[in-house]
């Protein structure tokens, strides 16, 4: 790797030491210094075997894990699962932060709009005829879940939070680099808040089962439907409330989230059934949404 790929990487590298610091932190209060250095024996014995092929750790390694117990077990399951959801995060964190970098450099990345239309250029459709299409077009976000889908809503919630923290990390170092470091006292203290609000959050994350332990209802689906689209709306208002505002259709377009239909649904318990259809014949003020069309389930299924 170059010099300056090095570079370019740092922040990420920075940010999966941090989060990966902090939930080793965690796991030592949590789970107690053994649980700890057991993790980190699996880990390191990984690293050696992966990256440098050393087949005496993979040796250690699988004799390390066959002699597990179910509680240890478990526990490095969790350990190394959140690690990898943290390091997705650093990552999707990254990503976004090189595409800003890039667009400010005047340079298209895959997944543009400037890339995308860059075909239709070259096969010399002019930019009228494009744009008349798209004032004429109705675009409506159609969200399909896999029927294995059980990311719980408390687990989607702190993840979206460390996120938002990892942004605001970037704002507090870009705030610093524009001023003088030599006299900056204010930094250091946001940073060290921003690192305790990270930990909480790592902390609930910990305390949070990975998995449901029931089935969703349809008030789940619908409830999980909601946070999307109230989520997709804040990042994109006048592309998702408003429609017409860029296609020159009315507003109002509805944002479709449905699943494959299950014909042989499990029988629920009457208070969830009274539950559920309470939920789909309520009106759609009450929802605070229009109402979602009956096409099978809506996520989880």
């Amino acid at each position: 790797m170059s010099g300056r790929a090095r570079d370019n990487e740092r922040p990420l590298v920075e940010d999966i030491r941090l989060l990966g610091r902090i939930l080793g932190d965690v796991i030592r209060e949590q789970e107690g210094v053994a649980a700890y250095e057991l993790i980190e024996q699996i880990r390191k014995l990984s690293v050696a075997f992966r990256r440098d092929a050393d087949q005496e750790a993979d040796k250690a390694l699988k004799k390390l894990l066959k002699g597990l117990s179910g509680d240890q077990t478990v526990s490095v399951i969790r350990a190394f699962t959140y690690f990898s959801h943290l390091a997705n995060l650093a990552e999707d964190r990254h990503h976004i932060r090189r595409r800003a970098i890039h667009e400010r450099a005047g340079d298209t990345q895959e997944g543009s709009i400037e890339v995308a239309l860059a075909p239709l250029r070259w096969a010399g459709i002019a930019p009228k005829t494009i744009a008349n299409t798209l004032a004429h077009s109705f675009v409506s976000p159609v969200l399909t879940a896999h029927p294995t889908e059980v990311q719980r809503k408390s687990i989607l919630d702190a993840e979206r939070d460390i996120a938002q923290l990892l942004t605001a990390r970037d704002d507090i170092k870009a705030l610093a680099r524009a001023l003088n470091a030599a006299k900056d006292a204010l930094t250091p203290r946001e940073l060290a808040a921003n690192e305790a609000q990270l930990r909480a959050r790592v902390m609930q994350l910990w305390q949070t089962r990975l998995l449901r332990f029931s089935k969703l209802t349809v008030a789940d689906e619908i409830e999980n439907a909601e946070l999307l689209r109230g989520h997709l709306s804040a990042r994109n208002p006048q592309d998702l409330r408003q429609p017409g505002a860029r296609t020159g259709q009315p507003a109002g377009a509805q944002l479709f989230a449905h699943g494959p239909v299950d014909r042989r649904r499990p029988r629920r318990q009457p208070q969830r059934q009274r539950r559920d259809a309470e939920l789909r014949a309520a009106p759609a003020s009450r929802r605070g949404a229009a109402p979602l069309p009956d096409r099978g389930a809506l996520f989880g299924r």
